[in-house]
């Protein structure tokens, strides 16, 4: 995992203007954390060469899907080499965070910065003093948060469909975020936030329920169903012209055999089905301003439009 922040190290004169020895640029070259906690930040290896007492200045850029995170920030104190110091003081962005007397035999000293650090640029400030060559670093620390999923919306789409999903912990780039249906990659067109993904489903899904995860960051959401329908297809119509009142056969595939699962529109108007099935649909010519000539017969499947459309010309009713 390459570094996610913009480290710069440096080491102002010590509290009391001691000559102070300058630590190399802060680095973040960490190999991969494991899942569920990453590196996000580390300064370099401070060091003084006096016993008094030291001021070290680094600062630390925060994304934004960080930031909303829960964060530590770890002092390493010491190594196996050299001595910790004895005492360290810590402030992030001109404020306090804790101040500790007696650190000397404390390898690892954590502390919670939840909330305390905003996307952007943070000053983080370490004073400290101990004996010389002693030596001390730290870590910023992000716990990952698995995504949560909560709805997608609609429920049952077509191939190619747009759906947005809901939740919660979702990266913030479409770069960061991974969406599969039934193991599928899918495309993800735009991003609200951290609780919203439009994404469009992948051309070579499978028809029926198919469950969808989102992984952000390597950690992978719950799963929803969500219900892959066959576009509809019209081949074509029993009349090429009629008036209102009158029987019309629409023919095609992938139409639903519950009639209240189509929807058939005649110049914008709907109309009635009497009779389905997975290949034909029979409607009775809906009232609408007649004559009209070439005017659209459209299907829609459980909300998925058909891939096409029959012009049809309606004439007046014959009394």
């Amino acid at each position: 995992m390459k570094p996610r922040t913009l480290l710069t190290a440096l080491m102002t004169a010590t509290l009391f203007a001691a000559q102070l020895s300058l630590p190399s640029p802060a680095q973040n070259n960490a190999p991969p954390a494991a899942r569920g906690v990453v590196t996000i930040g580390e300064s370099s290896q401070y060091s003084t060469a006096t016993n008094k007492p030291q001021r070290f200045i680094d600062y630390v850029e925060i994304k934004a899907e960080d930031a909303t995170l829960p964060l530590t920030l770890n002092i390493l104190n010491g190594n196996n080499i050299s001595p910790g110091f004895n005492w360290v003081r810590v402030s992030l962005s001109g404020k306090t965070l804790f101040t500790q007397n007696n650190v000397l035999n404390k390898k690892e000293i954590p502390f919670s910065v939840t909330g305390l650090l905003s996307a952007g640029t943070s000053q983080i400030v370490v004073e400290a003093g101990g004996i010389p060559g002693s030596t001390m670093s730290w870590k910023l620390l992000a716990a990952q948060v698995a995504p949560t999923l909560q709805s997608g919306k609609p429920d049952k789409a077509g191939l190619g469909d747009t759906i947005t999903l809901t939740g919660t912990h979702f990266g913030t780039k479409p770069s960061t975020n991974t969406v599969t249906f039934g193991g599928i990659k899918a495309q993800i067109k735009s991003v609200s936030g951290d609780t919203s993904l439009e994404v469009v489903v992948p051309a070579n899904a499978a028809v029926g329920d198919n469950k969808v995860t989102v992984t952000t960051g390597g950690a992978a959401s719950n799963a929803i169903v969500i219900t892959i329908v066959a576009v509809p297809e019209l081949d074509g119509l029993s009349l090429t012209s009629g008036p209102p009142g009158q029987d019309l056969t629409i023919s095609g595939k992938n139409f639903s055999k519950k009639a209240s699962e189509n929807t058939v529109t005649i110049a914008g108007a709907s109309a009635e089905i009497t009779e389905a099935s997975p290949t034909s649909l029979t409607v009775i010519i809906p009232e609408v301003y007649n004559p009209q000539y070439a005017v659209p017969v459209t299907v829609e499947v459980n909300g998925v439009k058909a891939k096409n459309s029959i012009n049809f010309d309606i004439y007046n009713r014959v009394y």
